[in-house]
């Protein structure tokens, strides 16, 4: 099920804040429920690359940390493993 997109919205500045505070586990969670979710709604791949882009950029500027998007890329691919 596709949830509203208050929640969706609401789940996207809780990934950004999440990762902006160094909070992997938490970021990532919030990371794979929306990857359902835009893949329950038929969005290509290309309209998930450019909300992780957009996150990862908003976590980056809200922290001031260039190094998150290091982080994040390996969380991501350890998970993915």
């Amino acid at each position: 099920m596709i949830p509203s997109s208050d929640t969706v919205d609401k789940t996207i500045t809780e990934v950004i804040n999440a990762f902006a505070q160094e909070k992997w586990a938490e970021g990532k969670e919030g990371l794979q429920d929306l990857a359902s979710w835009y893949k329950s709604s038929g969005a290509g791949v290309e309209t998930f690359i450019d909300l992780c882009t957009y996150i990862e950029n908003e976590a980056v500027g809200k922290s001031g940390n260039e190094f998150i998007r290091t982080k994040i890329g390996l969380n991501l691919r350890m998970g993915a493993a």
